[in-house]
């Protein structure tokens, strides 16, 4: 079965991935019979690929990133009466994803696919030639840019905008009441 995704669905899609744009999302899936023991249906198991282009903010510049994200789709839908309740107390990525409770006769297979499409998604999209603030920073002397880390260069940003004075004590506050509050964040 193929499934192609409407531009009223991929605009909402988008709006809820927070993208800029969902160009195309298609999946090929195929269902198959799950069979108990006892001969009756145990469940039902979707596997398949997925694809779609996808359009993200860069997470340095907030520039339009474009791309293609292809991944498969894999899951198991079993009655929610044949689901045991059990803890799991550890996991790797490896073991096979729990089943899903199958209500009624109906599985959502839209659903399923914005699942996986969130989980194909690359979460720190950057533009070509996007340069981290840190790296665009010259190193303070006998300091390499990589040990002076994010918090280094946006105190080093902040400094070098006049964004600091000194309060009474002689110890630096922040101007603003953002994140810190007008606290000190020495």
């Amino acid at each position: 079965m193929v499934i192609v995704a409407e531009p009223d669905e991929r605009r909402r899609l988008a709006r809820r991935f927070d993208l800029l744009a969902l160009d195309r999302l298609s999946a090929t899936l195929r269902l198959h019979r799950l069979a108990a023991d006892d001969g009756e249906t145990r469940g039902v198991r979707v596997a398949g690929e997925m694809a779609a282009e996808v359009v993200q903010a860069c997470v340095v510049t907030l520039e339009p990133v474009r791309s293609s994200v292809a991944a498969p789709v894999a899951a198991e839908f079993v009655p929610a009466s044949r689901i045991v309740d059990r803890q799991i107390v550890s996991f790797t990525p490896d073991d096979a994803d729990p089943p899903e409770p199958l209500v009624g006769d109906r599985i959502d297979l839209g659903e399923l696919l914005a699942q996986h499409l969130a989980l194909a998604l690359d979460p720190y999209p950057k533009a070509p030639g996007a340069v981290p603030v840190q790296d665009a920073l010259p190193a303070e002397p006998g300091r390499s840019k990589r040990d002076a880390g994010p918090f280094e260069a946006l105190r080093r940003l902040r400094d070098a905008a006049g964004a600091r004075e000194p309060d009474r004590q002689g110890t630096a506050k922040s101007r603003g009441t953002g994140i810190a509050g007008g606290r000190d964040i020495d």
